[in-house]
C-alpha cells in the first residue's frame, strides 16, 4: 500500500508547543516504516518576536521538555518569530532569545522571520539556524508579488513562504525559478484578496509586542467581526470545501502544484482545533487509505472528542 501522497515531498506542519502529542504521534506511526515526509515544525509561545497567530502559553519545564521529545526524533524545529515591528531594542528580548538558544541543539532547524532587521540579527549571533520568509513578509509590502520579488527574496534565505493567494497564480508558479527555494502553504484558511488581511496582522502583531489585555481584546474584537475564521469548526470545514475563493487546497490543485515541480510545503494549524489540525495532517500529506488508518489509529490513542466526532468527515 502506497502511504505518501507524494514520496519525495518534504512538510513544515504547524503545531509546535500546540499540537505536539498529535505530531509524535503521527511521526511515530510512520517512522515504524521509515517514512519520514516531515522536514520540520513549526510554531511559537507567547513572545514578542512571535506572529501569524495567536499562541499557548506553557511553563519553561514544558517547553524544554517538548524540545528533547523532538530532539530525541531528530525533527528539526522552526520558531514562528514573523512579527514585522521589531525594533533594534527588541533584539535583546530574552525569552525570545532563550528559545533560539534551546532549538540550536537540533540540526537543520531554524526560524521563520518577516523582519530584515530580525534576519539580519539571526544570521549573527545564530549562523547554524536557517531561515525562512515567511508570508507576513509579503503581507507587509507594497510591492508587486512577481517573479522578480520572489527570485530577489530567494536568494537572502533558505526558502521563501509563497503568498497563499499567489499559489493560485499558476503562471507565476511556473514562472519563479529555482522552485527549490520556495514552500507552498496548502491549507490557508483566511480567502483569497482578504481586503481585511494586512490589519489582522498588523494587529497580531502588536499584540504579540504588547501582551496586555487591551491589546488581545482589539484583536479579538476584530476577528470576531471580520475573519471567517470564526465560524463554529463543521462550518468551517464545509465552508473550506467548498468556496472557491478559500486558499485551502484541493488535492486536483496539489497535483498541479506537484507536477510544476515544488516540493517544500507548509502545513498550517497552531490555531485550529485538533480535528481541523489531525485532518489536514492525514489529508494531504498521505494516501486516502493510509490517511484513514493513520486517522483512526491517533485517534484512539488520544482521547479528544473533537476528533472522534469528526471521522464523519472522512
Amino acid at each position: 500500500m502506497d502511504v505518501l501522497r507524494y514520496a519525495d515531498a518534504k512538510w513544515n506542519i504547524s503545531g509546535l508547543f500546540s499540537h505536539d502529542s498529535i505530531i509524535l504521534k503521527f511521526w511515530d506511526i510512520l517512522s515504524e516504516c521509515d517514512i519520514f515526509p516531515i522536514s520540520g515544525v513549526h510554531g511559537s509561545v507567547p513572545c514578542k518576536w512571535n506572529s501569524g497567530r495567536t499562541v499557548i502559553r506553557h511553563s519553561d519545564n514544558y517547553i524544554e521538555e517538548c524540545v528533547q521529545e523532538y530532539r530525541k526524533r531528530n525533527i528539526p524545529l522552526f520558531l514562528t518569530f514573523s512579527n514585522y515591528y521589531i525594533t533594534e531594542k527588541d533584539l535583546s528580548d530574552e525569552f525570545s532569545n532563550y528559545l533560539l538558544g534551546l532549538i540550536t541543539c537540533i540540526p537543520n532547524s531554524g526560524v521563520i522571520v518577516a523582519s530584515t532587521l530580525l534576519a539580519r540579527y539571526i544570521k549573527e549571533k545564530y549562523p547554524d539556524l536557517e531561515l525562512i520568509m515567511s508570508v507576513l513578509a509579503s503581507v507587509n509590502t507594497y510591492e508587486e508579488r512577481n517573479c522578480t520579488y520572489y527570485e530577489r527574496a530567494a536568494r537572502d534565505y533558505s526558502r521563501v513562504v509563497i503568498y497563499p493567494d499567489d499559489s493560485f497564480r499558476l503562471d507565476l508558479l511556473s514562472s519563479i525559478i529555482p522552485k527549490s527555494s520556495f514552500e507552498i502553504m496548502v491549507n490557508e484558511n483566511c480567502i483569497r484578496d482578504c481586503s481585511y488581511r494586512r490589519m489582522h496582522d498588523n494587529l497580531v502583531c502588536r499584540y504579540s509586542m504588547d501582551g496586555s489585555d487591551d491589546a488581545f481584546d482589539i484583536l479579538a474584537s476584530f476577528s470576531k467581526e471580520h475573519c471567517r475564521m470564526f465560524m463554529k469548526e463543521k462550518q468551517l470545514l464545509s465552508y473550506l470545501q467548498g468556496d472557491e475563493q478559500c486558499c485551502n487546497f484541493s488535492i486536483d490543485h496539489l497535483d498541479q502544484i506537484y507536477e510544476m515541480g515544488f516540493r517544500y510545503y507548509k502545513l498550517q494549524g497552531r490555531a485550529d482545533a485538533p480535528a481541523s489540525f489531525l485532518y489536514d495532517l492525514t489529508k494531504y500529506i498521505l494516501t486516502e487509505t493510509a490517511g484513514m488508518y493513520v486517522y483512526k489509529n491517533i485517534c484512539n490513542m488520544i482521547s479528544f472528542t473533537e476528533v472522534k466526532e469528526s471521522l464523519e468527515l472522512l
